[in-house]
Parts: structure tokens; sequence; C-alpha cells
């Protein structure tokens, strides 16, 4: 799973993002640590099942795409 959300989200609130965060990590077996990937501020989850990674990007903006999802995307996906 990748996942970005803004902490200024006035549509989905941060808590409803955290909430499904929690759900794709413990569904994929991952650990509460996280290793910082790039662009920042996406973070990957350490110890997910194989093939199953979750990066969570938390960003200063609103319900909006960021301006560095072209960039988090590729990089989530060129992993495989």
């Amino acid at each position: 799973a990748w996942m970005a959300h803004g902490t200024a989200d006035n549509d989905v609130t941060l808590m409803q993002g955290q909430t499904a965060r929690a759900l794709w990590l413990s569904q994929n077996g991952c650990a509460a640590t996280t290793t910082p990937v790039t662009p920042s501020p996406c973070v990957a989850y350490d110890g997910c099942s194989a093939g199953h990674p979750v990066h969570w990007c938390e960003h200063p903006g609103g319900h909006t795409i960021p301006s560095f999802t072209a960039e988090a995307v590729w990089s989530f996906f060129f992993q495989f």
C-alpha cells in the first residue's frame, strides 16, 4: 500500500487516514518502526510480509495530491 495524507485535510481527517494505515500495517504484518524513503516525507514500514510493503507520506497539505506523488509512486512500484 502506498498512502499519502495531508495534516490539513478537512475532507478526510488525519485520524481517518491513520486508521486506514493501521489496517494495512496489520494486514501486511508490518512492524511499528519505519525507514525514510525517497522522496521525503515518505517512510516505509519495517518487517512487512514479503511483497506487501506499506509506505506512508504525511505532508503539511490538505485534501490534494502532493507534488512529490509521481516520484514516490514510481519508487514504490519500482521496488518490485
